[in-house]
């Protein structure tokens, strides 16, 4: 995959995740200086229905480890935001995925899909709320 491939969408498949590795993969970019820079990410978007629960997933993978990702990418409050769901392995595929981020958007969305909470915030208040609750006891 070239730089000109990374532009494009990936199919939502195991198989396809699979396929991609990190040596064909080009981490560089020339900056507005005429600079050659080195990303430390790449973020490729899938290809899903614009109505679905996944709009907006990507695979992130990490130059240094070549580890692979899934990202939500989002728009709340007007800011671009993302949501990390978890490393793709061989335990937790595209159907873990989904499955964990279906009840996620239907609780931060509304009925035209627009984000009205913030998943990040809840996770913390969520962690922060049982921490708490651990110290009283």
């Amino acid at each position: 995959m070239n730089d000109d491939n990374l532009k494009q969408e990936i199919k939502l498949d195991n198989k396809a995740i699979d396929k991609i590795k990190i040596e064909n993969l080009n981490f560089s970019y020339i900056n507005k200086a005429g600079e050659n820079k080195f990303k430390r990410l790449i973020k490729i978007p899938f290809i899903v229905p614009k109505k679905s629960t996944l709009k907006g997933l990507k695979l992130c993978i990490h130059k240094d480890t070549g580890s692979k990702y899934f990202w939500l990418s989002f728009w709340f409050n007007s800011k671009s935001d993302y949501y990390s769901i978890g490393k793709f392995t061989d335990v937790f595929r595209i159907t873990e995925v989904e499955d964990k981020l279906l009840p996620i958007v239907r609780s931060h969305t509304n009925d035209k899909g627009h984000w009205v909470r913030n998943p990040n915030i809840i996770e913390r208040e969520n962690e922060r709320v049982i921490l708490i609750y651990i110290d009283i006891i």
